[in-house]
This record gives structure tokens, sequence and C-alpha cells, in this order.
């Protein structure tokens, strides 16, 4: 499945577009660099997460990410609820 993460929309409190939107995907892309210890593959995910380009990612992929990303506590430079929000909303939203 081709995937953008820059496409991911960070929404404040009102449902406004927030200013940062379009950088959550290299937030990402250090989450999973970072934490990734027991999926090595992701990594290179991560690199080309982080370059902002589509990639493709296999269902399995999109799982591996959205639970490392997830695992990651707010005091270890996890995403604060409205980051997760956005990134859980985007992740289910990836259709094949």
């Amino acid at each position: 499945m081709k995937v953008d993460f820059k496409k991911i929309k960070l929404l404040d409190i009102d449902g406004k577009k927030m200013a940062t939107e379009g950088e959550l995907h290299k937030t990402i892309a250090n989450l999973l660099f970072a934490w990734s210890v027991n999926n090595l593959d992701l990594v290179e995910l991560a690199r080309k997460i982080n370059k902002g380009t589509t990639i493709d990612v296999s269902k399995s992929d999109i799982a591996k990410i959205k639970a490392v990303v997830l695992s990651v506590p707010i005091e270890k430079g996890g995403l604060l609820a409205y980051a997760k929000d956005a990134f859980t909303t985007f992740m289910d939203g990836i259709k094949e």
C-alpha cells in the first residue's frame, strides 16, 4: 500500500488545522528509529518516512508501526494525546 505520512492531519481542540501539521512524519520516523528494538526491519521504513515521500508498506508493517509508535511513553518522547489521536485515525484509515 502507498502511504504518505505527511498527510496526517493535526487538529487543535477546536478542530482547526495546527501550524505544525506536516511535520508529524518526522516525529514518527524518529520514534520508529529509536524504539524498533524488536522490529529492526522498521528502521529502514523510519528512514523513508523521515524523507516525507510516499512509501510502500504492507498490512503487517502498518500494524508494527502503530504498535511501536503508540507504545512509547510521553516521558520518553512519545506522542501527546492530540498527536496520538491524529496518528491513530490516519493509520486506521489506510486502505489496501
